[in-house]
């Protein structure tokens, strides 16, 4: 039996959420389905996990978020524009992005750390595990991808050399890293 691509999958024709309200859950169930048939592991994780859809000042600032351990929230007017211009995977490298975040519990494990060095630790670690995954590489390169790591460029010694470490390790690469940055301000002025 021949895989579907996930690009086969959603060939088809695209409607504008105006005409189909319901068009976002119709992908989501859709892209469960295409994760159910080919990639089974994925599909599972995912059900652990509620996907909900919002329209509020918060989701349209984080375009899908996790407020806690169990969901995932997409903003709906991100969501329907990335379903209608064909940018799905966008959606998809965010909510397997938040996914991971869940799993690996970056959250409950930041403690007192600094939230903003943690934040940068743990989106490299996430970042890393789906670019070397070649499922998730295939399923989430996208714009959104290229964004982060763009983002995390400046720390990209600590991507090289962490490619399958703990947050905690390169969390202490991070804070050592800017550290030095405030060192060099300082020597600056």
């Amino acid at each position: 039996m021949k895989e579907i691509t996930s690009d086969e999958l959603f060939q088809e024709k695209r409607l504008s959420p105006q005409k189909d309200p319901e068009l976002l859950e119709k992908n989501l169930r859709l892209f469960h389905s295409f994760l159910h048939l080919n990639h089974p592991f994925y599909s599972t994780l995912l059900t652990y996990i509620t996907l909900e859809i919002e329209s509020t000042s918060e989701s349209e600032k984080h375009q899908v978020y996790s407020k806690d351990n169990s969901k995932i929230i997409i903003d709906r007017g991100h969501g329907e524009t990335w379903v209608e211009y064909g940018k799905e995977r966008n959606m998809y490298y965010y909510i397997f992005h938040e996914l991971l975040h869940i799993i690996l519990l970056h959250k409950t494990r930041r403690n007192e750390r600094n939230s903003e060095a943690w934040d940068i630790s743990s989106d490299i670690v996430v970042l890393n595990q789906i670019r070397n995954d070649p499922v998730l590489s295939k399923l989430c390169n996208s714009r959104a991808m290229e964004q982060d790591t763009e983002r995390l460029r400046e720390y990209e010694e600590q991507i090289k050399d962490n490619q399958h470490c703990f947050v905690e390790d390169v969390y202490k690469h991070v804070t050592h890293k800017e550290k030095q940055k405030e060192v060099n301000n300082n020597d600056n002025t």
